[in-house]
């Protein structure tokens, strides 16, 4: 029988929740020989657990679930671990167009199946705690393995005195030891190199605006409308005036069959769209040898085991605004080697606070604490977004995230999760964080969500004044409910893919949210309607969503904090944004459904609104967000990473423990 994506993803019969993981697992994981070699045609088995695997421990709604890490690598062999499509496979020529061609490393050998250029894993033997918050069932994630530090990042400069590495690893073992064997690597240019292998693979759009960011000039300001890409291509200008016909006119256009055009087209080859890993620092960084490898691991398994299919970009801040940066070479050229290491110089761009006042005057007024790059950290990618037209997708991320895993397969599954959720009830979904001990499997939450959401929830753009008429797509139904089958929304790329939860902070007397009041050139000030994403250090915008808001920013304004801009820019114009129930660990003594209330309670206008007034709880928990700077150096993640890096070493006997742990993003963490 077959069945279509929405019905997976939403069906209440428990039997079609466990077919939705069956298809994303046979997508994202993979099984290995003996040999530590991947099986053609292998998957894992039913919510992500290998045949005869233990089960993850999961605890009821009324007990506490305090994590307990007991699953060591001592003593026992790793597997080489291979997250990647069977590329140039029959069943993959018949969806993508082009060849995948292997992409030369860091080493002068082709990464792909070279063992030193790939991290290994070791098969989950012991029980091991299931999240509090989030799935890994639920989304495809995969657990049939966990990571330790060593066989982690050994390919990328990392070497542990107290760990013998296996034979297979000896050339990177050597390596290692010998760290200037990273000043010959220019990661820029084996990107390119491996862009360009790939080329048939991606569409080819020509770069038109240089290689580095550059001054405004008027005709950015006079074309600005031709940079908003809109849902079928159509084109309306924006005036100045806010003209309520032709807004009603765009949100009550009726284009039917979403789903089925998409569905049908699943039958032509497509070319692979790009993205990109954007990278948020400045010239003071430093640069400690665990920021390196971790910044190596980015372009190694995102980049060029891949085939191009992501570009790792750094974006570096040059606090010091009378550097002319912008109008002499030698200028750009003195502060970028000052700034970044030589391995990294030809992946990075600088930019300062001068130039996106430039760039968007309008937003840089107001109270002088909200006249930094900080309050306006987005405005960087809205630029990039105009440097680099051939890029559909810009995950950005802050420096200080880290992932136990392998991070092609966390945004590989979190990308297919987020396309095949449906639109319907979606903001809603959004609002709360999963507790699967206390809303069941993902159909029974998404049940409780319909059933507690007023007049079938948010549907289309919701129409604000001030801003442009919307970019989205128009609902292919002019109600929710004649959504049936929850088709609209599914193949749909999301616009917003976010890693905690989006609510609502429209009204300030409900919630308590930072800079809820600072909502710059809306003409209905505080009662615009907004939402907000209280945990940002990861996440992904489109390429159409940056346009939008620099549309907004440059023409009119609008201006919120960087927690709420981009989050109701998707709101304004109808596009779609996902919180991915990212699997969340919480180290606290508290009751699931206790926790689950707090969070939850008034629409979730306490704990994600008021994080001052909940630090002991934010501080325990694996993925978390601190907004003034207190308590970054300590904490459960903190403690859990030293345990994992061996900072903190605990013994075995006569050997160091090597804590070997499923696929975890933590942050933050502050390597110097």
């Amino acid at each position: 029988m077959l069945v279509s994506l929405p019905q997976l993803l939403l069906a209440k019969r428990p039997v079609l929740a466990c077919m939705t993981v069956v298809i994303i697992v046979i997508q994202q994981s993979c099984t290995f020989s003996s040999s530590g070699q991947p099986l053609e045609g292998s998957a894992g088995g039913l919510n992500g657990v290998a045949e005869g695997a233990p089960e993850m421990i999961s605890k009821g709604p009324d007990e506490p679930n305090l994590p307990q890490w007991i699953e060591t690598a001592n003593n026992r062999s790793s597997i080489s671990y291979n997250p990647y499509p069977k590329y140039n496979s029959q069943q993959w020529r018949e969806k993508w167009k082009g060849t995948h061609k292997p992409c030369m490393g860091p080493r002068g050998q082709f990464v792909n199946d070279n063992a030193d250029d790939m991290i290994a894993a070791y098969w989950r033997q012991k029980h091991t705690p299931a999240p509090l918050i989030g799935s890994y069932d639920e989304t495809g994630l995969d657990t049939n393995v966990c990571f330790e530090r060593t066989q982690r990042m050994l390919p990328y400069g990392f070497k542990d005195p107290e760990v013998k590495v296996s034979p297979t690893k000896q050339n990177a073992t050597e390596e290692a030891e010998q760290p200037d064997i990273w000043t010959r690597v220019r990661w820029g240019e084996l990107q390119q190199e491996c862009i360009a292998q790939n080329q048939d693979r991606y569409d080819d759009i020509e770069l038109t605006g240089g290689k580095r960011f550059r001054w405004p000039e008027d005709e950015d300001r006079d074309q600005v409308d031709e940079v908003l890409i809109r849902a079928n291509h159509e084109f309306i200008h924006d005036d100045d005036d806010d003209d309520d016909d032709q807004h009603a006119m765009t949100i009550n256009r009726f284009n039917s069959n979403t789903y089925r055009e998409w569905k049908a087209g699943q039958t032509t080859k497509q070319s692979k769209k790009k993205s990109a890993l954007v990278l948020r620092t400045y010239d003071g960084v430093r640069w400690t040898p665990a920021v390196m490898q971790h910044v190596r691991s980015y372009v190694m398994e995102l980049s060029l085991h891949s085939g191009g299919e992501y570009e790792v970009i750094i974006l570096s801040e040059v606090k010091d605004d009378s550097k002319a940066i912008f109008d002499y070479e030698e200028d750009y050229r003195t502060t970028l080697n000052r700034a970044v290491p030589p391995e990294f110089r030809d992946i990075t761009l600088l930019f300062n606070l001068a130039l996106v006042r430039a760039w968007f005057p309008l937003t840089h007024k107001g109270e002088p604490e909200t006249q930094t790059q900080e309050f306006h950290m987005h405005q960087p990618l809205q630029l990039l977004s105009l440097l680099r037209p051939d890029i559909t997708h810009f995950w950005q991320a802050e420096l200080d995230t880290r992932y136990t895993g392998h991070h092609y397969s966390l945004f590989e599954t979190a990308s297919t999760w987020s396309t095949a959720t449906p639109r319907r009830l979606l903001w809603e979904r959004n609002e709360r964080y999963y507790f699967p001990t206390v809303h069941g499997p993902w159909h029974e939450y998404n049940d409780l969500i319909a059933n507690t959401s007023l007049n079938g929830g948010i549907w289309g753009p919701v129409k604000t004044r001030g801003t442009a008429p919307p970019v989205g797509p128009t609902p292919p139904f002019r109600e929710p409910e004649l959504d049936v089958d929850y088709e609209w929304g599914v193949g749909e790329d999301a616009d917003l893919l976010a890693l905690a939860p989006a609510f609502e902070v429209t009204d300030i007397k409900a919630n308590t949210f930072m800079y809820n009041e600072h909502k710059l050139g809306y003409p209905d000030g505080m009662a615009t309607p907004a939402f907000a994403v209280g945990t940002v250090p990861l996440m992904r915008f489109s390429q159409r969503l940056l346009r939008a808001m620099h549309h907004g920013q440059m023409t009119r304004g609008l201006d919120m904090m960087p927690e709420m801009y981009p989050q109701s820019t998707a709101l304004h114009h109808g596009l779609k944004l996902v919180s991915f129930p990212l699997p969340v660990y919480v180290d606290m003594a508290a009751l699931p459904r206790e926790l689950e209330e707090d969070f939850s309670a008034n629409e979730g206008a306490t704990m994600l609104n008021s994080p001052y007034e909940f630090r002991e709880v934010w501080r325990r928990m694996t993925y978390w967000h601190t907004m003034d700077g207190q308590q970054l150096d300590y904490g459960y993640v903190r403690q859990l990473w030293d345990r994992w890096t061996g900072r903190e070493y605990r013994w075995q006997g006569e050997e160091p423990e090597r804590l070997c742990l499923p696929q975890m993003l933590l942050h933050p963490i502050k390597e110097g």
